[in-house]
């Protein structure tokens, strides 16, 4: 799947805080840098890209610019160049003190590094390069540091900096780790925090579903699901499912 999620994603000011997040507010611990990635892997696949898709990847990560780096990205994943566009998160994150050997050093923390992050790892998932995924979200422990939250920088905003694409991923990597069974664990907290949101909050993260690829579309839909069972609304998790059969069926039949 892939989406950028801060065009859309208001609802994100309503994540519920974590407790690690409650604790620093409240014994006033801020200016700590809990949360600190670096790229663990290089991905240089220039020599088999298209000359399109090459020109698009020189072009668009020459240096800090959100619109050119997304709208870079955007074009190589629209063309189906997903090695390329995995190569491009890797320069950007670069660019922005995250790259390689930066993993545990401090570097500055943005939604916008956050939104390059949660593509990169939804290439990693749908390239199936889940070693290299899980190795490089360690530094992400559990999506729940005081400083992947807006109040924990700005008393003036609230909500988390995580997209929820990489909540996604993030809940599903462990299904190709050693310990698959603690994706359910991770996949339960998130249903959790999601059903404590309202429901016009719900009806945007459905929205997300409508802007990832097909790769993975239908995990997102069975989440919806069972979202929307949690909260007794079993007509509307039916609904989310068909749907999804509805969507994959298409896909296959434009496969054949």
């Amino acid at each position: 799947m892939w989406c950028r999620d801060w065009e859309s994603s208001f609802y994100m000011a309503h994540w519920p805080p974590s407790k690690r997040l409650k604790s620093a507010l409240a014994e006033r611990r801020r200016g700590i840098k809990y949360t600190l990635p670096g790229m663990k892997y290089e991905f240089s696949e220039t020599r088999i890209l298209s000359e399109e898709a090459a020109s698009v990847l020189k072009k668009s990560v020459d240096s800090v610019d959100e619109d050119i780096n997304w709208n870079g990205l955007k074009q190589l994943m629209d063309s189906r160049e997903h090695l390329a566009a995995l190569e491009a998160t890797g320069k950007i994150l670069t660019l922005l003190g995250q790259g390689m050997d930066k993993s545990g050093r401090s570097s500055t923390l943005s939604p916008f590094a956050l939104e390059i992050w949660s593509i990169r790892f939804q290439l990693l998932f749908g390239l199936k390069k889940y070693t290299e995924l899980l190795d490089e979200m360690t530094s992400f422990e559990d999506l729940d540091a005081p400083d992947l939250f807006f109040q924990y920088h700005d008393d003036k905003k609230e909500g988390s900096m995580i997209p929820f694409a990489l909540r996604m991923v993030h809940a599903e990597a462990l299904v190709h780790s050693p310990l698959p069974m603690q994706a359910v664990g991770r996949v339960d907290r998130l249903i959790a925090d999601v059903t404590t949101l309202p429901d016009f909050v719900i009806s945007s993260i459905e929205k997300v579903r409508d802007t990832v690829d097909n790769m993975d579309r239908s995990e997102l839909s069975f989440l919806l699901s069972r979202i929307h069972l949690s909260r007794s609304q079993e007509d509307e998790a039916i609904a989310v499912l068909k749907d999804a059969s509805a969507s994959d069926e298409g896909m296959r039949l434009h496969q054949e």
